[in-house]
């Protein structure tokens, strides 16, 4: 029976260099932890740049904090304006999360997505229909969309 040398791999450190900003002493690359209710979340900025990172981190404390307003749970799914443009709701909100490095083609079919969607929904709030099913997190509220968005 051949007996295999032990290799021992470097475990990965991370040293805090910022609020919610670190990095590793390993790869040197630059991650954002956040603590969001019971859980810790680790994502890597995928950079080994110091102001890169600090401008992703600040990036991702925005978006967080746009989708965890108070506000959101008193929001119409969608909102139109007198030529049907979409122009407000959270659909709008959702949109405007994840539109931004999106083709015309795919953009165009999430509003049609929305468009049917709206009609099941009507002016009913986060609050009232939706919230019941999805917690309060709005955040389940945008995997959702982004689930009926999808072919």
């Amino acid at each position: 029976m051949k007996h295999r040398p032990s290799t021992t791999r470097k475990q990965q450190v991370l040293r805090q260099v910022a609020t919610n900003l670190f990095r590793s002493d390993k790869t040197g690359h630059y991650y954002a932890i956040f603590k969001r209710k019971p859980h810790q979340v680790k994502r890597s900025l995928k950079t080994k740049d110091r102001g890169i990172a600090q401008r992703k981190l600040d990036a991702i404390r925005h978006k967080l904090a746009r989708l965890n307003t108070g506000v959101a749970k008193t929001l119409s799914f969608a909102e139109y304006d007198s030529k049907g443009v979409l122009v407000g709701g959270l659909a709008q909100r959702w949109l405007d999360v994840v539109a931004l490095g999106l083709e015309v083609s795919t953009k165009d079919r999430y509003l049609g997505n929305i468009r049917e969607l709206s009609s099941r929904f009507k002016e009913m709030t986060f609050n009232r229909r939706m919230r019941h099913e999805y917690g309060n997190d709005i955040r389940h509220f945008y995997c959702f969309l982004t689930f009926y968005s999808t072919d």
